[in-house]
């Protein structure tokens, strides 16, 4: 990964810590915008013989949706361009969408969010 910036290089690599966390065949990780990109990106992080040629540097930033098979809802991510790994600095964005999701529950789920990156952030701080 070496001719990838340090941010970038970060990114994908928190992308791979979320996929692998993923449950296989139960939950799916999608690219919205230059999902090509982002998966050679993937690939050459994985195998580093993999030509990072093929991997072009994406123009936009990382934005990706978590599908879980079993439910309509998904989690739709925005990864910043100039995230470095920090939540305390530049935070990615959320939202939860669904076809039968209410108002209120959306507000439920943008709220837990909010709880579990303040969390996270509040942690990154004592460090």
């Amino acid at each position: 990964m070496s001719s990838l910036t340090p941010l970038l290089a970060k990114q994908i690599e928190e992308l791979r810590l979320i996929i692998s966390s993923l449950f296989p065949g139960k939950e799916r990780l999608t690219f919205l915008d230059e999902e090509d990109i982002w998966n050679g990106l993937l690939m050459h992080y994985v195998d580093p013989a993999i030509d990072l040629t093929v991997a072009k540097k994406p123009q936009y930033p990382a934005r990706f949706r978590v599908d879980i098979n079993a439910s309509d809802i998904c989690c739709i991510v925005q990864v910043p361009s100039e995230y470095e790994g920090r939540l305390t600095t530049t935070a990615p964005t959320f939202a939860v969408k669904g076809n039968q999701i209410t108002r209120t529950e959306q507000e439920r789920w943008k709220d837990l969010i909010e709880t579990q990156l303040k969390e996270i952030g509040d942690s990154e701080s004592v460090e």
